[in-house]
């Protein structure tokens, strides 16, 4: 492939990658057959900051792991919350045996904040490895 058109391509899509995994793209492009390039630009890249806002606003839901095509995750996360807001509506109403749901509550909150806030940190990173597995059988 031309380097011109290597160049065009990988400064069109920036952001998308990471700068590393760019300058590897870049090189690799050039052993590929120029008809490739029109196939890369059909591909459903994953924009970062989509899946940032998404982490930010609706990530204790699942939906940036959803959005990234990681589905058991996402429902895992899902499931995480929903299990956390039943306790605590569990707490609010009945109230019966309030240790042993409080305790429950703390643990449940505990971690799905633990995993809302890593998510968040980790989600451009792992949208930019998901443009770079969806180039791979075209490289």
């Amino acid at each position: 492939m031309r380097k011109e058109c290597i160049d065009a391509f990988i400064l069109e899509k920036k952001g998308l990658f990471r700068p590393l995994h760019a300058r590897l793209l870049s090189k690799a492009l050039e052993s590929t057959p120029e008809d490739h390039l029109i196939l890369l630009n059909k591909q459903p890249y994953k924009k970062t900051y989509v899946a940032l806002l998404l982490s930010l606003f609706l990530g204790v839901l699942g939906a940036d792991r959803f959005y990234l095509g990681d589905y058991l995750l996402g429902g895992m996360k899902l499931l995480l919350f929903t299990q956390a807001v039943g306790i605590a509506l569990d707490l609010l109403i009945y109230s019966s045996d309030r240790v042993c749901l409080s305790f429950s509550l703390v643990i449940l909150t505990v971690v799905c904040i633990a995993w809302v806030v890593t998510d968040f940190f980790l989600v451009m990173k792992r949208a930019q490895e998901k443009n770079l597995e969806l180039l791979m059988p075209y490289v």
